[in-house]
């Protein structure tokens, strides 16, 4: 052993036990009996003993880290044993104090039930439809591509252009297009129906990374010609042919066209619209060789490493490149290219954001209103915790028991809340008119489960802090001597908290109250026709059956005459397209020495083909001139009737009646104009009135839609129209049949859902806000019923007292409408793309909720106003 180290060893046991330390004592208890033993056996002198116990047990210093390292922990685990008990003691004790108070423990779990289950559900509608990846492969590289002309950023594609851009472009890996979901007769099983198809390009695809589970997909050998295949929806296999394998092969009779199955596509393939199968377009044939005629929609996948806009900017070369080569089309057209999530949820976002922002200001009212709720009971154990602190127990003994009773009731409301947000997420499901996408995929998964308890373990933080800050500020000496009865130092922060509530309260309401008179304005929008009392449903006849037009017409003059003598048939009527079907169909128009054909200053318009009795039958309104008539049958006069949107467009203030337009119909079309009928909302009712031209349907027999007009409830003909078509054809089903004011209904299906979810969020947080302003206030009458005795002592009117309250009231209302306001003016922007028919601003918008808002707290203040005035007086000063 070296000098220093023995130095030490024999300076400890020269000195007295009583100067040693607990560690030095164990140390020298430990080498003492060593070297006694070493003595014994070895016969070693003292020294020679005590130096090699002292080897043998190590480095004096290291064996007193040792030693004092075990007593630390040792010291840690029984104070964590201490901590748990005293917690454990503390839930306790909070556990039989909301049994003894068990009104507020309800309300408080009530109210955090609706918070905590209100965010839970639109949280996991806002994870399944906004936040979970999009099912494709590469989804972050998948685009949308739209036409872009003339200020319209929504038009579709010419399939020639697409051919093109497909071909010049390198910076997609894949582009494909797609058209619309049409309907299908599909015959070959136990009876006709109508099914779901849609034509798309052989990359469709493969921009999506959808492979087949059984069989192919399509080539670009299948553009080249007419190719009868199919590829079918996996639901659709699994309904029609059990899932079996041997499907692959044989035929689908659709439209009386018989498709050879080749693939199979994987379970949830799908893009925005659902199908039961899928056909590749014909690229190459006539009608598709049209560059004016835009009727495809583009889905790329750009390659690894390039952006979106290198890829834009290619685009435009090409776009440069065919305006150029083909003016007389692409004056001005380009394709444009969007991140296909925007598209998927561009239109939902605005609306799932609003809600969750909704819930959460629901949330924050919830907290405030539970943070009153507990400082006007900690108010009352005021001389409870005072005893606590005068017996020992510090602040952090005092905050750490109030918070084991938030904590306590926010785990009750979480258990609660998650059990409510499934319910409200079925009850979602139920009212959702198909507004939401992906509302299947939505569910109580581990992430939504892991906000809730985040959520209510926020909550709990946030309601318990003011309560527990109170607590530990409070003056021990003031509350002893006045034996808890003093003035509240937290008399502001609950005033200041209710101001908050109002606040938060007032912008969800001025949210649901645009929303209802958006729902409102909508519902006062005249669509130009009549559509109670009216049926609507599709005929569209199989060319293999009908290959001719007097073979169609045939068809339609039976069918006039079948459902005509249907009992209750006031008229029959068919048109190509109805109004408010979601569907058009457009084209350029010319107006000679005004707008010519071909030029810049063409016209575009919605074109119908419509019977001679669709005006009448649908009552839309003939302003000016007639409407067809035998006349205008096949070979007869080239004719057409206009609407007053394209009368004011196209000939301003003059009499459009006898002037001569021409349509592009392929080649163009030279007709007279004989009639102007009102306007009529063609796509929604929020979309407003595009310009329309009717053209008789005798003279381009094509498929068409039918109405029928009914002096009955329509409901009662519905089941009357399929057997009166079959009777005519037994192989052709009418597609999409419904009553006219079903499909107006669709338009409001939207707008009442939104305003339907804001107004019960909004109710919740009014019913709080009041909620809050009655506490607040029927604790201030409970504090200040001495003072109010002694001032009806002395004389004060009843009515007096009554108005002082109600002014404390109405004072804090007041501001928190003024911070609302003011909140509001700049929240609500937001909701813009919400609206229709009213401005975010709306002024009597805000002086209705500002109203309703101050007559309900003019309410809770007033009944504990009336207590505060029935205070008796003689009573109160002998209790002093």
């Amino acid at each position: 052993m070296s000098g220093g180290p023995r130095r030490r060893l024999f300076r400890l046991f020269d000195r007295p036990p009583s100067a040693r330390d607990a560690v030095e004592i164990e140390i020298s208890h430990h080498i003492e009996e060593r070297a006694r033993a070493l003595m014994e056996e070895d016969g070693l002198s003292r020294e020679q003993a005590l130096e090699e116990a002292a080897r043998r047990f190590g480095d004096l210093r290291g064996l007193r880290r040792r030693m004092e390292a075990g007593e630390n922990r040792t010291r840690r685990t029984h104070r964590r044993g201490e901590l748990v008990g005293q917690t454990l003691a503390d839930l306790r004790f909070a556990t039989r104090g909301l049994r003894r108070s068990p009104g507020l423990a309800a309300v408080v779990i009530l109210t955090l039930t609706l918070g905590i289950g209100l965010n839970t559900a639109i949280f996991s509608v806002v994870k399944g439809v906004l936040l979970d990846p999009l099912p494709y492969p590469d989804a972050d590289r998948l685009v949308w591509g739209v036409g872009s002309f003339s200020g319209n950023a929504q038009a579709a594609v010419s399939p020639p252009d697409y051919l093109d851009y497909r071909a010049g472009s390198t910076s997609f890996e894949y582009l494909g297009g797609r058209r619309g979901v049409g309907s299908y007769a599909l015959t070959g099983f136990e009876q006709p129906e109508v099914v779901r198809g849609q034509q798309v390009t052989a990359e469709f695809f493969e921009a999506l990374g959808g492979a087949p589970v059984l069989g192919r997909t399509f080539a670009r050998a299948d553009e080249e010609q007419v190719s009868r295949i199919v590829v079918l929806d996996h639901a659709f296999w699994q309904t029609r042919y059990g899932g079996n394998p041997d499907a692959l092969g044989r035929t689908l009779t659709l439209d009386d066209e018989s498709y050879e199955i080749v693939g199979v596509m994987p379970p949830g393939f799908q893009l925005f619209s659902p199908a039961d199968f899928w056909l590749p377009i014909p690229m190459y044939t006539e009608g598709n060789l049209i560059r004016r005629f835009h009727n495809l929609r583009l889905v790329g996948k750009l390659r690894d490493g390039v952006s979106l806009e290198e890829a834009q900017a290619e685009l435009d070369v090409i776009a440069a490149r065919l305006e150029r080569e083909y003016p007389e089309s692409n004056t001005t057209w380009r394709l444009a290219i969007t991140p296909l999530r925007d598209v998927f949820f561009g239109g939902v976002r605005p609306l799932l954001l609003t809600l969750w922002g909704a819930v959460g200001l629901v949330l924050l009212i919830v907290c405030a209103n539970i943070a009153n709720l507990l400082l006007a009971r900690g108010a009352g154990r005021r001389s409870e915790i005072a005893v606590r602190a005068a017996l020992g127990a510090g602040r952090g003994r005092i905050v750490r028991l109030l918070f084991a009773e938030t904590f306590a009731l926010a785990a009750i409301g979480c258990v609660a809340g998650i059990g409510l947000a499934a319910v409200t997420l079925r009850g979602f499901r139920a009212i959702d008119p198909g507004t939401l996408p992906r509302m299947d995929a939505v569910s109580m998964d581990g992430p939504v489960l892991a906000f809730g308890v985040a959520v209510a373990l926020v909550t709990g933080i946030l309601f318990g802090l003011l309560p527990a800050l109170s607590a530990a500020r409070l003056d021990l000496n003031q509350t002893i001597k006045t034996g808890g009865r003093g003035a509240s130092g937290s008399g502001r922060v609950r005033g200041a908290l209710v101001v908050a509530e109002v606040a938060m309260s007032f912008v969800l309401l001025i949210g649901a109250g645009l929303l209802l008179k958006t729902f409102a304005s909508l519902a006062a929008v005249d669509p130009g026709f009549e559509s109670r009392g009216a049926l609507a449903g599709h005929l569209a006849l199989p060319s293999a059956r009908y290959e001719t037009s007097e073979d169609r017409l045939r068809f339609f003059d039976r069918a006039d005459e079948m459902l005509g003598a249907i009992p209750g048939v006031e008229g029959v009527a068919f048109g190509s397209i109805l109004p408010l079907s979601g569907r058009g169909n457009d084209t350029y128009i010319g107006v000679p020495g005004r707008f010519e054909l071909g030029s810049d200053q063409q016209l575009n318009a919605q074109f119908r083909f419509v019977s001679e009795d669709y005006f009448a039958v649908m009552e839309i309104p003939i302003e000016q001139g007639r409407t067809f008539g035998p006349e205008h049958r096949e070979g007869g006069a080239g004719a057409v009737v206009i609407d007053r949107a394209f009368a004011d467009l196209a000939f301003a203030d003059e009499d459009p009646v006898g002037r001569q337009i021409a349509i592009d119909l392929g080649d163009p079309v030279v007709v007279e104009v004989i009639g102007v009928a009102g306007a009529v909302n063609g796509f929604t009712l929020a979309a407003g009135t595009p310009p329309h031209v009717y053209l008789p349907h005798r003279q381009f027999a094509s498929d068409a839609s039918v109405v029928i007009r009914t002096a009955v409830d329509p409901t009662s003909i519905l089941p009357l129209v399929g057997p009166a078509i079959a009777e005519i054809d037994p192989l052709q089903p009418v597609r999409s049949l419904s009553t006219y004011r079903e499909v107006v209904d669709r338009g409001f299906a939207q707008p009442r859902f939104q305003a339907l979810l804001l107004g019960l969020f909004a109710a919740v947080a009014l019913v709080l806000a009041v909620v809050g302003v009655y506490g607040v206030l029927s604790y201030q009458v409970a504090q200040r019923s001495r003072e109010v005795g002694i001032r009806i002592a002395l004389g004060a009117r009843r009515f007096d007292v009554i108005r002082d309250v109600v002014r404390g009231g109405l004072t804090l209302t007041l501001a928190g409408l003024a911070i609302g306001a003011l909140a509001a003016f700049g929240l609500t922007r937001f909701m813009s793309s919400l609206l229709f028919g009213v401005s975010a601003t709306d002024a009597q918008t805000f002086a209705i909720v500002g109203a309703l808002l101050a007559a309900t707290s003019f309410l809770a203040s007033y009944l504990p106003a009336r207590r505060a005035a029935a205070v008796d007086a003689t009573a109160t000063l002998r209790q002093e």
